[in-house]
């Protein structure tokens, strides 16, 4: 999708400048032993070849894009994969901030355009539409990581696209038709997350606000529980075209095919974990899901197996892949065995997916577990020691990440925060 995207784009200069940067980001992650450094930007790496000719070829992007946007000489695609190419580099360097603020840029053009050539007509030229499907996968990622858009967007953006949703097809007639589909349900999944925690706040009675005043506690639990049946009845349905297409599809020699159908079967199944539980209000819920969390831990390693067969050497990559499945294990499986196997595959494979990077998760993961093992009673984990609430923030400058949880001292004792600053 990324590769199909750039290549009508490449005629613009700022864009081949922006292409050879991170091509020669990818060429220095080969020559290091510790891709930390290089994600860190320190010193030691300044001297680096590969590392020089990016900063300079990424330089001249910024320079030239600037120039462009400024004569008013620049179209809609062009903007759009500017906005890609600077999330791609930001995000190699950790510059989470900046990286996040790109696809927000992009989602808002996309809205803007949507408004204005749609609905008015003004001659805009429409974006492709794999420049949209990137921004949507894009959006998803950031949506998992951070977003702080308000509840009233969220309300709203939990639908849209919900009339293509309806007319999804009863069999997908190609992985990358599967994988759009997925996209637009995981993309509501999101944005119904987001509402769902405003809701249960409300609920648990944290503060009181026009909705609580509006629908009262319990109708907003109700009206929660039905926005959830929606999009289960989403998923369920995407699911069903899914495995209509793999009865019909012939994966064995075909090893692209084969590990997308690994990629979609554990991202659903992590997704949809997610959304069954999304209303919970006790932890001891997770342990109903151990068979489904041993799943996810066998679909995360066939894929990085597959991955690695592929390039031992590769060392970030725009999507998510296995990331955001395994730190869901990590915090939320409290059986031994499967939640110390999810640490495991995040340290083996050493990658920043996105604006996800695998060895700060593991570091987190690993505190957050080593949190509650304080509290241990022979192989279990009791409810009341259990964490909830888990925030990280950033702070760029000093290269830290805060992690924050709610926690139990005893049982029945109040909630109590627990923090910590992780180097990244």
């Amino acid at each position: 999708m990324h590769a199909s995207m750039l290549s009508g784009a490449c005629t613009e200069p700022s864009i081949r400048h922006a292409v050879v940067a991170l091509a020669a980001l990818h060429e220095a992650t080969i020559t290091v032993q510790q891709s930390r450094s290089l994600s860190f930007d320190r010193l030691g790496l300044v001297a680096n070849m590969h590392h020089r000719q990016a900063i300079k070829h990424y330089s001249k992007a910024i320079q030239i894009m600037r120039k462009t946007v400024a004569s008013g000489a620049q179209d809609m695609r062009t903007t759009l994969v500017t906005c890609f190419m600077i999330f791609g580099f930001e995000a190699f360097h950790g510059n989470i901030a900046l990286a996040v603020a790109q696809v927000q840029t992009g989602i808002a053009l996309i809205g803007e355009w949507k408004e204005n050539y749609l609905l008015r007509g003004t001659p805009y030229s429409a974006p492709d539409e794999d420049v949209i499907e990137t921004f949507l996968c894009l959006e998803i990622q950031t949506m998992t990581f951070h977003d702080n858009r308000p509840y009233e967007s969220h309300a709203v953006l939990r639908k849209e696209y919900a009339s293509k949703v309806q007319n999804m097809p009863s069999s997908f007639s190609s992985m990358w038709e599967a994988t759009k589909y997925f996209y637009l349900v995981k993309k509501h999944l999101e944005h119904f997350l987001h509402v769902s925690k405003r809701f249960m706040s409300l609920y648990r009675g944290a503060g009181e606000d026009s909705l609580t005043t509006r629908h009262g506690r319990e109708n907003l639990l109700q009206e929660a529980m039905s926005y959830q049946a929606y999009h289960q009845e989403e998923f369920s349905r995407w699911y069903a075209s899914f495995e209509a297409l793999l009865r019909q599809s012939d994966l064995e020699n075909d090893s692209d095919a084969a590990a997308r159908v690994n990629y979609l079967q554990l991202h659903f199944k992590a997704s949809n974990l997610v959304l069954q539980t999304a209303l919970a209000t006790d932890e001891l819920i997770y342990d109903d899901y151990t068979a489904k969390f041993s799943e996810i831990i066998s679909l995360a390693t066939e894929l990085i197996e597959k991955v690695e067969s592929r390039s031992k050497t590769a060392r970030w990559t725009f999507d998510l892949s296995v990331v955001f499945p395994l730190y869901l294990v990590g915090i939320k499986c409290r059986f031994s065995m499967i939640k110390h196997q999810a640490l495991g595959l995040l340290r083996r494979s050493q990658r920043r997916e996105g604006i996800w990077d695998n060895i700060l998760v593991w570091r987190i993961v690993r505190w957050i577990q080593s949190t509650e093992d304080e509290a241990m009673e022979g192989e279990l984990i009791p409810g009341w020691a259990r964490v909830e609430d888990v925030q990280s923030s950033f702070d760029v400058q000093e290269r830290y990440v805060e992690v924050k949880c709610q926690q139990r001292l005893a049982e029945g004792s109040a909630l109590r925060e627990r923090s910590i600053n992780i180097e990244w």
